[in-house]
């Protein structure tokens, strides 16, 4: 999702459908990876090593550090990104730092960003979220509304 709402009409990373307008008006986007680089050392030394570069980018980071940053929202953030709700799980020291990062980033840009924590697993995010009394739920309802006003 943070992907999406930092890189509206990039070419880049929309092969196939480059003359379509890709732009969205607010961005929710759940417990997501923003620093695929880990300058911010929230995750294990191993974790880029053993599974970022070989599972999720096929390049190595010394070799190709341009690539990550490609794939990093903190790095693509823009003066014209819309608002964003970032959520995380609360008992996720990785995902919590990231979100706080990144919601850091786009604030210093002048782009509304709010942070918030789900004291549940992955799992009990997702099974909670849509639920009527969910106060993630009501939280996430309240900025797409908001959102759509603008």
């Amino acid at each position: 999702t943070a992907l999406v709402a930092l890189t509206p009409n990039d070419a880049r990373y929309q092969p196939g459908f480059e003359d379509v307008d890709t732009r969205v008006d607010a961005a929710v986007p759940f417990y997501g990876v923003y620093d695929f680089t880990n300058r911010g050392g929230h995750w294990h030394p191993d974790t880029v090593r053993l599974f970022i570069e070989p599972r999720v980018m096929q390049v190595k980071l010394a070799e190709h550090p341009e690539a990550f940053r490609d794939y990093s929202p903190m790095d693509l953030v823009r003066p014209d990104a819309p608002p964003f709700l970032i959520l995380h799980i609360a008992g996720n020291p990785d995902t919590a730092a990231q979100a706080r990062r990144l919601a850091a980033v786009l604030q210093g840009a002048g782009i509304s960003a709010k942070v918030v924590g789900r004291d549940a697993t992955h799992e009990g995010l997702n099974d909670a979220i849509g639920a009527p009394n969910d106060p993630v739920t009501k939280e996430v309802f309240a900025f797409v509304a908001d959102a759509l006003k603008r």
